[in-house]
């Protein structure tokens, strides 16, 4: 791909595509200077392309160039005001950034233009559990996703999750072992964790719960996932 973005470059040096493109390149290779340069130059040729900004904006962002990806994500926000993705990227970076009532915005906003997307709740249920420490409001949250949707498990684990911090761990538990999969992400990650088994699962249960010794139990039946992984 980067050759190809050279070679787009050769023949037309005024194409803000192939200055993005090279710029993804560049980030690849902790390139800063180059990410940085090609970045402004795409900008610059096409400045209200609203795809070509929100491609700025990530890359940015990726480089840990924070500000300057809000910058761009609120133009490209303003320049196509229906894509959902973008309020959602833009409200993430937001919340990464402790910049709390602008990403509540951008989030809830995300959720107003596509309302049955899971990822979107489970991040904004996650979100406000970082904010406010309230379970009532994530599961309120939750509660509009849509039936029977879990992908992968993640609402699931979601669920857990608010268990926990309720400490009603034999609900946890309940919802563990009526989850149909053999794997989901940690039960206590609000649905964004490495998948694992549900016995690994239940051992995190168990341990909050203070079971330690079925918790060890559990942990043990998992003993040879990290044999396998020493060997």
């Amino acid at each position: 791909p980067c050759g190809g973005a050279e070679e787009a470059l050769r023949l037309d040096p005024n194409s803000a595509e192939a200055h993005s493109s090279l710029a993804r390149c560049a980030q690849n290779v902790n390139d800063a200077a180059t990410t940085r340069r090609e970045l402004d130059e795409a900008v610059r040729l096409l400045p209200n392309d609203a795809y070509l900004i929100l491609n700025a904006a990530v890359t940015q962002w990726g480089m840990g160039w924070n500000d300057e990806a809000v910058v761009n994500f609120k133009r490209a926000t303003e320049l196509e005001p229906r894509e959902a993705k973008t309020f959602y990227s833009y409200g993430v970076l937001l919340k990464e950034m402790d910049r709390e009532a602008e990403a509540r915005a951008a989030l809830d906003h995300a959720l107003e233009l596509a309302p049955e997307s899971v990822y979107f709740r489970l991040q904004r249920a996650s979100a406000e559990i970082a904010w406010s420490g309230d379970t009532k409001r994530a599961r309120a949250i939750l509660a509009k996703l849509p039936a029977g949707q879990d992908p992968d498990g993640r609402v699931t684990s979601a669920y857990c999750t608010l268990a926990l911090y309720e400490r009603n761990f034999p609900e946890a538990l309940r919802l563990l072992q009526a989850y149909p999969g053999e794997t989901l992400p940690w039960i206590d990650s609000g649905g964004f964790g490495a998948q694992d088994t549900k016995i690994f699962n239940e051992a995190i249960i168990r341990l909050y719960a203070g079971d330690f010794a079925r918790a060890y139990q559990c942990f043990d039946a998992e003993r040879w996932k990290a044999e396998v992984a020493v060997r």
